[in-house]
Order: structure tokens, then C-alpha cells, then sequence
């Protein structure tokens, strides 16, 4: 997982990947099938016109309907587009490179990506910068301890052809919450969010509820959806307890 700010280099990274592989991993030139998963069409063509650029001819065969490149020895790079998810599954990869994977929805990963790269083992290197709190900074954020993942974190200021006082004046004229997760390539909240994601670590969540004797008071209230429609909102039983420290206890049963 590569979290960088803009203009990091991302992109450049991700075709050295697919291209000549990473981290003894293989990439085409080596005769894998790789693929470059961008989430629009647009941002897939600009990625395939670099690809070509990159390559500098010296594919074997070249399909601008399939955006495909194949090289000498069988191998080949694909970039396809996750406009339609579902036109992402069948097929097995030895590696994909995820472009701005947090934008990306997730049943788009776990249901098409992750299971392509099953049988063969391969390979996956998600670039991208921060898209608030979703499935993908959950990911970021398991990839600390989980062992079959690496990550990193870095600014857009490790690009040396961008000036520090352009940075600055980007800060000023797009606000901290945004510069800080397009440049600083940091996980921030949505913007408008109602509550702030930093409330919401780890120690606010509890499996068990504190022992009766210690509980003031309890209330249990339901706030009841008016149907399954699609302006409808959730149902909501919430149980609520307050202990004799002052401490609220909150928990519900959404449907």
C-alpha cells in the first residue's frame, strides 16, 4: 500500500511495478499478466497513454481497443477501467497495481480484484492518496500488523521538482483539511462529516457492558424507519448506560 500526497510519483512507481515487477515479484517483462485498475475510464486512458510512453515501443503486440501491451516473452499489462466492476472478474493475474485505490469501492477489491490473484499468487500494489475514513484506510491500518502486507506513508513534498513555497501557497489557498490529505497524503475526515473520525479510536469500543452495580441509570429508546424506500433511514435500537464515573455507555442495533 503506497499513500502518498500528489505528485508524489505515484504513477511512476506503479509502472516500474507492472513493467519489471517490485520486490522480487514479477512483472510483464518477466512473462506475467498484470493489470493497472484505475476508477474511471478517463484516468485509465492517461494511464495507458504513459504505459505506451514507458515502454517505449518495445512491446510485441499492441491493442488500443483492449489497452493491452504484450511483450516478447508472453507476458503483458492490461489497464482496465472500474467503471463496471463486474467486467473485472474471470480472469487470473500474476499482479495488479490499484490506481487511487481508497476511490475505488470495495466490493470492487474483495469480490473482482482479490480473488483474481488467488491461484496464481499474485501480487497487488494500491497507490493512492487518502479519500476520508473507508475501507481502505482500514486496510492501511491493518496492513501495520498483518504480515502479507507493507505500506507507506509519504508527503508530496518528497518530490524534489516541487518548490516549497508552492506547497505553501497550496496550503493556503486549499485549507488544512485538504492539504493535509492531498499533499501530506494524510487520513482525514469527510468533509461535512458530522462527527469527527478522531472520536472514534480505539479505545472508545467495548464487547461487554459494565457490571450492573456500577450503572447509574440505563435508557433504551427506538428511532423507527418509515420503510424500505429509497429515501428512507435506518431503524435504530440504542441502548444508553451511565456509570457512577460519569462514563456513557452506547450501543445499537441498526436495520
Amino acid at each position: 500500500m503506497v499513500v502518498c500526497g500528489r505528485r508524489w510519483g505515484k504513477t511512476a512507481t506503479g509502472l516500474m511495478a507492472v513493467i519489471d515487477g517490485h520486490g522480487g515479484y514479477r512483472g510483464a517483462i518477466d512473462g506475467a499478466t498484470i493489470w493497472w485498475v484505475a476508477p474511471t475510464f478517463t484516468i485509465a486512458s492517461l494511464i495507458w497513454r504513459q504505459l505506451k510512453k514507458a515502454c517505449m515501443n518495445g512491446w510485441s503486440d499492441k491493442s488500443e481497443q483492449e489497452h493491452r501491451i504484450e511483450f516478447r516473452n508472453g507476458g503483458c499489462v492490461t489497464v482496465r477501467s472500474a467503471d463496471n466492476p463486474d467486467s473485472l472478474r474471470g480472469e487470473g493475474l500474476d499482479g495488479v497495481v490499484i490506481d487511487e485505490a481508497a476511490f475505488l469501492s470495495e466490493a470492487c477489491w474483495r469480490e473482482a480484484l482479490r480473488p483474481a490473484l488467488a491461484d496464481k499468487q499474485g501480487w497487488c500494489m494500491m497507490i493512492s492518496t487518502p479519500n476520508g475514513y473507508n475501507w481502505f484506510k482500514d486496510l492501511f491500518d491493518q496492513a501495520a500488523t498483518d504480515g502479507a502486507w507493507a505500506r507507506w506513508q509519504r508527503p508530496s513534498s518528497e518530490n524534489p521538482l516541487i518548490p516549497a513555497d508552492e506547497l505553501e501557497q497550496a496550503m493556503r489557498d486549499m485549507g488544512l483539511r485538504a492539504f493535509a490529505q492531498e499533499h501530506l497524503a494524510q487520513f482525514t475526515d469527510v468533509e461535512g462529516a458530522e462527527f469527527s473520525g478522531a472520536y472514534f479510536h480505539d479505545g472508545v469500543w467495548f464487547d461487554n457492558w459494565p457490571h450492573s452495580d456500577t450503572i447509574r441509570m440505563r435508557v433504551m429508546a427506538l428511532d423507527p424507519s418509515k420503510g424500505k424506500t429509497d429515501k428512507s433511514d435506518y431503524s435504530a435500537f440504542v441502548m444508553i448506560a451511565l456509570d457512577f464515573d460519569g462514563v456513557m455507555w452506547i450501543d445499537a442495533d441498526l436495520s
